[in-house]
């Protein structure tokens, strides 16, 4: 099932009209229909310098675009059709946002993502499978549609349930410990891929592992996988061919992607998204997905 089947068909969040294409305006597909998330700052930046290439992509019910909890929140640019986001590393910070209503209406789906970091809780990072689901319960019961995506990291936290073994590799930790069991109820899963790009093997092999779980545990949950310009532990500049090399396995396993650049690889974004259109592979891709 993918995302947009819910927003066009049970309407994804509380507001999913909110966003109306320009009058005389016909919709159109973005290329290859693939699920997309990115931050509104960097859609602002694609979209500077590259204003056709950001709306045939994210200008459509497809794509996510992830607002600011404590500033702007709803950051789809006037007339886009994207859904309106908010990203949370708290399980606290969303159920008081709910609680005191300082969630623009506009919002139509949360993101929670839970990391080994000091923006999530201790107690959440040592139960982050009862916190997604959690997490999940109250987004549903207010209405939005709930992503999660929680860090490759929590696995590596000798206080919560499960943790990395010693000379065990931290794919292996992520997968035995099923966070992906945190998915629950939830409409979409990213699998956070992103600090395994550059070395496709391995990319492959946790892609293949945590889709087969994601497809047991929430059968009904859209898989995504997160792409960056920097991935975490990268020591030489990512390249528009190494995001190419990267989409095209993430693709060939889960429909979606969550897109993350800084301000100064935002052209190194703009090359990958330019080549993966002209080559079309994105919908080949699609159709021969691997079982």
């Amino acid at each position: 099932m993918a995302l947009v089947a819910v927003v066009l068909g049970a309407g994804f969040g509380k507001d999913s009209g909110s966003q109306r294409p320009a009058a005389g305006r016909q919709p159109s597909p973005p290329p290859g229909h693939v699920t997309w998330i990115l931050s509104g700052d960097d859609l602002a930046l694609l979209r500077d310098g590259n204003a056709g290439l950001g709306r045939r992509y994210f200008d459509n019910r497809d794509t996510f675009v992830v607002g600011k909890v404590d500033g702007a929140q709803d950051m789809v640019p006037r007339g886009f059709r994207s859904i309106p986001t908010l990203s949370y590393a708290s399980l606290r910070a969303f159920e008081d946002d709910v609680h005191f209503g300082r969630i623009d209406p506009r919002i139509g789906a949360v993101i929670y993502d839970p990391e080994a970091w000091g923006r999530t809780p201790a107690v959440e990072q040592e139960a982050p499978v009862a916190s997604m689901r959690r997490f999940n319960r109250l987004a549903s019961h207010w209405g939005y549609g709930a992503i999660v995506a929680p860090g490759r990291d929590l696995a590596l936290d000798a206080a919560a349930g499960c943790a990395k073994h010693t000379g065990e590799i931290l794919d292996q930790a992520y997968l035995r410990c099923g966070l992906i069991a945190g998915a629950g109820t939830a409409e979409g899963f990213v699998i956070q891929a992103a600090p395994e790009e550059l070395e496709l093997d391995k990319l492959h092999s946790l892609l293949r592992r945590a889709r087969l779980q994601l497809r047991v545990q929430s059968p009904q949950a859209l898989g995504l996988a997160s792409l960056s310009t920097a991935p975490p532990g990268a020591d030489e500049p990512t390249w528009p061919i190494d995001l190419l090399r990267a989409a095209r396995l993430e693709l060939a396993h889960v429909p979606g992607i969550m897109l993350n650049f800084t301000p100064a690889t935002t052209e190194v974004a703009a090359s990958f998204l330019r080549d993966l259109e002209r080559e079309r592979l994105v919908h080949g891709l699609l159709v021969a997905r691997r079982d």
